[in-house]
């Protein structure tokens, strides 16, 4: 019997339709995916997430040999890299990249580690940052970021501790609220605390507190002084309560605005000032006044013993460049009490009616003459 071919094809319609209900599913890749695990965990490579308690921990994601293999009951955990993360029980919202990172970890959250072994001690301690080889290896205390191979990298218990750089803070162990930028900045501190140093090497050697380095080597020589305040200065060792700026036989020139409202004079030509008083007590307070003088000009106006030379003879004389400031400030007369001297609250000028002469009169009633060639004391 002949049938049409028109017949044949709607014959052949429901076969067509029946192979496409018992083909599989259409994926956008092919094979599909594994490793995923309820509650939005991800697990890919040899023991990952083992111990996960699936119906406690979520969010979480292990990529690699043991990565997160301990934990449990922890969620948003992110660990990418053999064994990282391995101990990790019920910590959460820790991020590690890199083989071993955070690999101590138990119940520390909110830490992000990036690099081999970075933070590989840290336990229990929150809220830190490690970013390069070693970054905060010893690491147990909270609060510290650490950026460039290691960095932190002896830091136990110290906690706010900033450091960016290569070698940056590398010695620090238990000091507290440090700040360093720059390689091999703040390298040997220890245990000071609240120091801050921002160039290469800034402030290498010192274990002191609360100093200020900013600038290459810039306190580079200081080692336990603290109070110190060095800009592209390498500083005196042991030095303390000191303020350096500048690098002598570089800098030549100083603009400071706003000083007591005074304009400082120019040193040019050299000058001799001589005290010729000689008793102990008052060549100190001749110092003290030209210590407050030229204590922002003046390299060695931290020292006495840079101010004043003594000669044989027990005459007290100023270094050159002091002794031509104070000579161009105060050799015209003053009204009494005006004028606070540049640099110096505790002194006024006075013409105290003393031959004529300038004054600087001290809170104990103390005066000295200044003038061409000589300062000395009345009373």
């Amino acid at each position: 019997m002949n049938r049409s071919p028109l017949r044949r094809r709607l014959l052949l319609i429901p076969l067509v339709l029946v192979c496409f209900a018992l083909s599989p599913t259409a994926r956008a890749v092919d094979p599909p995916p594994d490793g995923g695990y309820p509650n939005n965990n991800t697990a890919e490579g040899e023991d990952a997430l083992f111990s996960l308690d699936t119906l406690l921990g979520t969010d979480n994601t292990a990529i690699g040999f043991d990565a997160l293999y301990n934990n449990t009951t922890g969620s948003f955990n992110t660990a990418s890299g053999s064994k990282a993360l391995e101990f990790n029980t019920i910590g959460f919202s820790n991020t590690a990249t890199g083989d071993v990172a955070l690999y101590n970890n138990t119940t520390g959250y909110q830490n992000t580690a990036t690099g081999t072994e970075a933070l590989v001690s840290n336990t229990t301690a929150n809220n830190n940052t490690a970013n390069g080889f070693e970054a905060l290896y010893f690491n147990t205390g909270n609060d510290n970021t650490a950026a460039g191979a290691f960095a932190l990298v002896s830091t136990t218990t110290g906690i706010g501790n900033t450091a960016d750089g290569v070698h940056a803070l590398h010695r620090n162990t238990i000091g507290n609220y440090n700040t360093a930028s720059g390689q091999g900045a703040l390298f040997r501190n220890t245990t000071g605390g609240n120091n801050t140093a921002d160039g290469q090497n800034a402030r290498r050697n010192t274990i002191g507190s609360s100093n200020i380095a900013l600038g290459s080597y810039a306190g580079f020589n200081l080692t336990t002084g603290s109070n110190n305040i060095d800009i592209f200065d390498r500083g005196v060792v042991g030095e303390a309560n000191t303020i350096r700026i500048g690098t002598q036989g570089t800098q030549g020139t100083t603009f400071i605005a706003g000083i007591s409202g005074a304009t400082v004079p120019a040193l040019k030509s050299p000058a001799c000032l001589c005290v010729s008083e000689r008793g102990a007590g008052r060549m100190a307070d001749a110092a003290r006044v030209l210590q407050r003088l030229i204590c922002a000009w003046h390299r060695e106006a931290a020292t006495v013993s840079g101010l004043l030379t003594q000669s044989a003879d027990g005459i007290f004389a100023a270094c050159a460049d002091v002794a031509q400031l104070v000579e161009q400030r105060f050799r015209k007369p003053q009204v009494t009490g005006s004028n606070p001297v540049v640099g110096c609250p505790l002194f006024r000028i006075s013409d105290g009616g003393l031959l004529g002469r300038s004054m600087l009169k001290n809170r104990l009633g103390h005066y000295w003459a200044i003038g061409r060639g000589s300062a000395r004391h009345y009373g």
